[in-house]
């Protein structure tokens, strides 16, 4: 008799990684990045119109694949499952797959910090940047013998130049004070006075230095403020691209329309979506008619007043 092949060498378990690819998710996804692609794309099978081809992955395909990795991620020692079958026809998503929370406060707080502390990010590179350029100026002035209190002197024709113009739109200000008959002159003259006495007092206390060293230090100048409005151009650059990634993400969950935003939906969501979420029900016009669509989600959004403060001194949103 011949051996029972099928006992000898059983066939291999089927592979995971098509059911992952199905729903366009890497191998090791979370069953919450499984339940979030889902989603999205039963809207999009919902907004395709029919004379659209049929894709290469079917809905079908994705509706079993979805419920494929699901119960293999909530009973891990089930038996494999059989291949995706192709007609089955697709079904909306289940309520009773919803274990996530919605609107979790601490995970909306945690969202919070987490976004803050990228965008301050920026602003520490930004000043590590600075004292990067301020170590480099040192090290030049030192390289050219300047003493670092030199850096932005005089030379003894400017620094003089300077005072007797300052000295004489200061006496005249104080003319206009003595001679003036309107109390608006006095006190416009006033204020120009004290701003040229100003001037005064900054010149004196300028370094002053000589032709030699101002030609040396001039090149050092330059570079080093070229550098610093580099470094801040940089800054500006970085903060509005955090920023307008950002409110892209506010903005495509403000062209939802109102009757997707369920709780069922919600909790197909991550963290960092649903607070993105909430921020676009603060900006919507209709924000109150979503809320009224929401059962478990109004009860937290009234209850923790998430809207009222979660956005709070977030220059970004």
């Amino acid at each position: 008799m011949s051996p029972d092949l099928h006992s000898e060498h059983p066939e291999p378990k089927p592979d995971f990684d098509q059911y992952f690819d199905c729903l366009g998710l890497p191998p090791n996804a979370s069953l919450q990045d499984i339940r979030a692609a889902y989603s999205r794309l039963y809207l999009e099978h919902l907004d395709s119109p029919p004379s659209i081809p049929e894709p290469a992955v079917n809905f079908a395909q994705i509706q079993a694949a979805y419920e494929i990795l699901q119960q293999r991620a909530d009973h891990p020692s089930d038996p494999d499952p059989e291949e995706i079958p192709t007609d089955r026809p697709p079904t909306s998503p289940k309520p009773g797959c919803i274990t996530s929370q919605v609107f979790d406060p601490d995970q909306m707080q945690m969202v919070r910090q987490k976004l803050a502390a990228e965008y301050q990010a920026i602003t520490d590179r930004y000043e590590k940047t600075l004292a990067q350029i301020n170590q480099q100026k040192l090290a030049k002035l030192e390289a050219e013998l300047l003493e670092p209190g030199l850096w932005g002197g005089m030379t003894a024709g400017d620094y003089w130049l300077t005072l007797a113009i300052s000295a004489f739109l200061c006496l005249l200000g104080a003319w206009v004070i003595i001679a003036g008959a309107w109390w608006v002159w006095w006190v416009v003259a006033g204020i120009w006075s004290g701003f040229w006495g100003l001037v005064i007092i900054g010149t004196v206390s300028t370094p002053r230095i000589t032709a030699a060293q101002a030609k040396r230090l001039k090149p050092i100048q330059d570079e080093i403020n070229q550098s610093e409005q580099q470094a801040k151009t940089e800054l500006e650059q970085a903060q509005k691209e955090f920023q307008q990634h950002q409110q892209e993400q506010v903005a495509y969950f403000i062209s939802l329309p109102r009757d997707v935003i369920t709780d069922t939906y919600i909790a197909s969501l991550r963290p960092i979506q649903q607070f993105y979420l909430l921020k676009a029900i603060q900006k919507r016009q209709d924000s109150e008619t979503v809320k009224q669509n929401l059962k478990t989600g109004a009860k937290i959004l009234a209850g923790v007043g998430l809207l009222a403060a979660l956005f709070t001194g977030l220059p970004f949103l």
